[in-house]
């Protein structure tokens, strides 16, 4: 890296950790929104195994190619074929018929009483019973043409131009009786008509294959596909599935294979990911600096948000409300401030709407997500309990819009309530996550958030407790400079928070040796300085502070925490030792042996509380504390610092400076204020006179 920056001097910028951390961003971006929008090629193809999981990215209406054959076939197979007479059949049938009746009336012609064997074999031949070719031959003229007339008008109408099935012989033979009784023929005339319909009426009918395809096609082509919608994470393709036609069709539907589909959709999603970079880097120099400046929060960021979204897209395939996006923002809120949270929230909804194809209910399940951790919250300080409100909250509002959503589409009461559970579960794994992470983060990158403070400030901590037991002069310093920090960062616009905490634990190295320090020795001879030369003092005193950065890494407190325990003294002189030894020795010595290590403060929070403990001390010490003297001890201490170079690596301004001096003044006049003195009780001052 330092090689190539002596190549390209001006890459610099682009060679940041902050450029980094963004290009590693928008790729992270592109690849998890791209999985689910691009499929490669080579990773699908007809009757392979499919090499992962597809899942589809937005909700699409194709048309379902095998339940619009099924249907098509059911179709075709209710269709009946368009039958036609059969001309071969009807000449068959005209030809028998002629023949019949003209064999009869040769008959009849040549004798007048016709012999029994001309009766049997004219029976014979014609499969007629002998009883009706007698009536036939016997019957007179009239009785005969009236018969065979109506054979003929019979079949003309009902069989020589209809076509007549197996199935409809019946239905035929019915309608031709009728039409014989109501021609009005004596009995016997009657029966042999209906002997001669049963001799001659046949199947007639053929399928007319031209016209039964026209009919088919003429009723399909009015016919609609049959169409599915796919929902957005519905798992169209599983790993090892066997990729079918109708798998192609919906990934070609959904736009995610095809060539040119691809590039393009590839192009408008890398155009728009890098928009969204570069309005969130514009967006954070302006409303965020600090966190832009902060390497650490910038990769707990690209952790947060894409770790977030990989969870999402795989709870998206149990349903399509099931959200977690919601602890995108309680993340970002707890670690990074309400800024950095509003903003991300701000470009990630349009992104992720777009990408992720979303329909007006998934819009404002997203948006609720994104946006109701941040207003919901706003810019108080967050504490744990906050998560399970917030993720009540989500769960109630996106439970109803499962609800809303499924009764949109039409499903049924039963799915409707399994979106509403969905959808609150959302909520609440949303919360959970958030809360995780949070902690992960935390300890992971010993970042320090308004969480954490607060549970440092909890009297309950073993290391407050602790403190309160063995150096219970200490503790109550300790809530001194606390209250004077907090007043005074409160003030500039410091870290009022942090400036409390790290007041409270600044003195915990006095755990190692609470006796040698002023505040916690009690009782007669117990300055145990004054058996000790100043040398060995001043390397006790001192010692607090490499004491207490001990025990703050031992107990895991944050690194703003530490530097305030390590830069609590700056590099100042333990004058009192300094003077002693002075005394002792006549003037020859060095102020350097008596100067803290230091670091000097460099924070805001470091510096106020460098001064606050100095300032309390002080007063403390005075005998007749007056808003005057007090005022004059806060500016003299605060001068001598500044004189002695103790403030040169703080990012305070003499401005700050000055108003920190008149919140000290103005709390500690408050503080120790003038009291009526009490008489003494009467009953008291009697029994002590006796």
């Amino acid at each position: 890296m330092s090689a190539l920056r002596r190549i390209w001097p001006g890459g610099n910028a682009f060679l940041s950790p902050r450029f980094s951390s963004f290009l590693a961003y928008g790729s992270l971006l592109f690849a998890l929104l791209g999985s689910t929008l691009l499929v490669s090629e080579s990773d699908i193809r007809e009757g392979q195994l499919a090499t992962r999981d597809i899942v589809a990215p937005e909700n699409v209406e194709i048309v379902d190619v095998l339940a619009t054959e099924k249907l098509r076939g059911e179709i075709l197979a209710s269709i009946p074929p368009v039958y036609r007479v059969d001309e071969g059949v009807v000449r068959q049938v005209k030809e028998e018929m002629e023949g019949f009746f003209v064999g009869l009336e040769d008959i009849r012609a040549a004798a007048l009483s016709p012999l029994p064997e001309v009766v049997e074999s004219f029976s014979r031949k014609w499969n007629v019973t002998e009883n009706t070719v007698r009536w036939l031959l016997e019957a007179p003229k009239e009785a005969y043409e009236a018969v065979r007339g109506l054979i003929y008008d019979l079949f003309a109408a009902r069989f020589f131009t209809q076509p007549v099935r197996r199935e409809d012989l019946a239905r035929v033979f019915l309608e031709m009786n009728t039409e014989i009784e109501k021609a009005g023929l004596p009995g016997e005339a009657m029966w042999v008509a209906g002997i001669l319909v049963t001799r001659f009426l046949r199947p007639n009918a053929v399928v007319d294959e031209v016209k039964t395809q026209e009919k088919r096609a003429q009723i399909l082509a009015s016919l609609e596909p049959v169409r599915r919608v796919i929902r957005r994470g519905e798992v169209l393709l599983r790993r090892g599935d066997i990729v079918t036609r109708e798998h192609l069709q919906a990934l070609e539907a959904l736009g995610m294979v095809g060539e040119n589909r691809r590039f393009f959709k590839a192009l408008s999603l890398g155009i728009f990911i890098a928009g969204v970079v570069v309005l969130e880097y514009l967006y954070l120099r302006r409303f965020a600096p600090l966190f832009l400046g902060d390497n650490a929060l910038l990769f707990v960021r690209l952790m947060a948000v894409c770790g977030i979204l990989v969870l999402h897209l795989l709870t998206l395939r149990v349903s399509p409300v099931f959200l977690v996006t919601g602890a995108i923002p309680l993340v970002l809120l707890t670690l990074a401030g309400w800024e950095v949270a509003l903003g991300e929230s701000l470009l990630l909804f349009p992104l992720l709407f777009w990408a992720w194809r979303m329909d007006l209910p998934g819009g404002l399940l997203l948006f609720l997500h994104l946006f109701s951790p941040v207003f919901l919250l706003g810019k108080k300080r967050v504490e744990r309990r906050h998560f399970t409100r917030v993720g009540e909250v989500l769960a109630l509002f996106c439970g109803v819009l499962g609800i809303l959503f499924a009764l949109q589409e039409g499903l049924s009461l039963w799915k409707a309530l399994t979106f509403f559970v969905y959808g609150g579960s959302g909520g609440i794994l949303a919360s959970v996550v958030a809360l995780g992470s949070v902690s992960l983060f935390e300890h992971t990158f010993h970042l320090t958030t308004e969480v954490r403070l607060m549970e440092l400030l909890n009297p309950n901590h073993p290391l407050l407790k602790k403190l309160m037991l063995e150096a219970p002069g200490t503790y109550s310093h300790s809530l001194i400079v606390a209250n004077l920090a907090e007043v005074a960062a409160e003030e500039i616009g410091a870290n009022a928070l942090l400036a409390r905490a790290g007041a409270y634990y600044h003195d915990i190295g006095k755990l190692r040796r609470p006796q040698f320090f002023i505040e916690n020795q009690v009782g007669p001879n117990r300055n145990v300085h004054e058996r000790l030369s100043p040398y060995l003092s001043v390397r006790v005193i001192i010692g607090h502070v490499r004491d207490g950065l001990e025990i703050a890494r031992k107990f895991r407190l944050p690194r703003e925490v530490q530097g305030i325990i390590q830069s609590h003294h700056g590099r100042s002189v333990v004058r009192y030792f300094y003077e002693k030894a002075l005394r002792m020795s006549g003037g020859n010595v060095s102020r350097d042996v008596f100067r803290y290590p230091g670091p000097l403060p460099r924070t805001p929070e470091e510096a106020i509380v460098f001064l606050a403990d100095s300032v309390e001390a002080a007063v403390r010490s005075m005998k007749d504390p007056t808003p005057r003297r007090i005022e004059m001890t806060v500016r003299n201490i605060i001068r001598a610092y500044l004189e002695d170079g103790q403030l040169d690596e703080s990012s305070l301004t003499l401005r700050d400076i000055n108003r920190v001096a008149r919140r000290f003044v103005l709390f500690l006049n408050g503080m120790i204020h003038a009291r009526v003195p009490y008489p003494e009780p009467v009953e008291e001052s009697v029994h002590g006179k006796s």
